[in-house]
């Protein structure tokens, strides 16, 4: 992984730069689920183990997605949260409308 955008965004004067993302667009039913997450600026070298195994979820096994996320989430250093939207909310709205809804939801439970 790399931290280009990151670094960008703090050379600007963000102190914290949150990742979102969710899951649950593509099944016709069923909720939506999305995770806003932001790592701490260590000093290059300084990474957790974790940190290098970061990747698109899709692109990791289960097993190496379950131990990311148990380090992930043990880590006193890096704020995290997740919130949903069930099918019925969906229905009232769209898809599209309920991710966003959930993803800035997410980010709003980091404070």
């Amino acid at each position: 992984p790399t931290r280009e955008l990151e670094e960008q965004l703090w050379g600007e004067g963000l102190e914290e730069v949150a990742g979102v993302d969710e899951v649950g667009r593509g099944p016709l039913a069923g909720p939506v689920l999305a995770a806003a997450v932001v790592l701490p600026r260590w000093p290059k070298g300084e990474e957790p183990e974790y940190f290098w195994g970061l990747d698109d979820s899709k692109k990791l096994s289960e097993k190496t997605r379950e131990e990311i996320f148990e380090q992930i989430t043990a880590d006193p250093k890096v704020l995290w949260a997740v919130a949903g939207r069930e099918a019925p909310e969906i229905d009232c709205s769209n898809i599209l409308a309920a991710c966003e809804d959930a993803m800035a939801t997410a980010v709003a439970l980091l404070s």
